[in-house]
């Protein structure tokens, strides 16, 4: 696993684990977990996938059926996440094509951009919290950290989900069989068990 090769390098468990989402997601907190996001590969596997041509088509007609190239070179800055040419994220048609226009990340499009400014913070995978203080009987979990956007799910008071990360007002949490489920909620709706 990455985190046990990081700790092998000499860093320390947390390091260790913030050095190893860089690479790969906490499980069941992926795109692909989510449904979102699908690697496509080439049959020339002796070819860097970013040098075949199913990737130069990629790069020129995927907005036009909604997929982004989630994680691009010139964004590991922003995305937190190394380049990963095969890694391609559905948005939709209008958002992927905004995108590629204003050569924005995903990040960057929903206003999310990590920055020394950004008060974001990862939690321990083993953190849980209750679902508390809900003013009606369930709590919208949402796709992106917004009242105004897509509800994914819904959780009743006294749920049990899994925080990942904090961006302000909000948590990313997992939730559901196994914590397969991603989303976003108030924060003042969690109490830590």
């Amino acid at each position: 696993n990455k985190i046990d090769f990081y700790r092998n390098q000499g860093y320390n468990k947390v390091d260790a684990t913030l050095k190893a989402v860089e690479r790969i997601l906490p499980p069941g907190s992926s795109e692909h977990n989510a449904g979102l996001a699908v690697d496509i590969i080439s049959d020339d596997l002796d070819k860097n996938f970013r040098n075949t041509k199913e990737y130069k088509w990629l790069d020129e007609h995927a907005a036009d059926y909604g997929f982004i190239l989630r994680y691009p070179e010139n964004k590991t800055n922003i995305t937190k996440v190394e380049y990963k040419p095969s890694h391609w994220r559905y948005v939709g048609v209008a958002a992927a094509k905004t995108m590629k226009a204003s050569g924005q990340c995903l990040e960057e499009y929903l206003g999310k951009e990590t920055s020394e400014k950004t008060t974001e913070t990862t939690t321990s995978k083993t953190e849980n919290y209750w679902i508390v203080n809900t003013e009606s009987s369930d709590l919208n979990v949402r796709e992106v950290p917004s009242t105004d956007a897509k509800v994914v799910g819904k959780l009743k008071k006294g749920s049990t989900v899994v925080v990942q990360s904090k961006k302000g007002e909000w948590s990313q949490i997992s939730y559901g069989d196994n914590n397969s489920k991603n989303g976003w909620v108030k924060t003042e709706f969690l109490k830590q068990k």
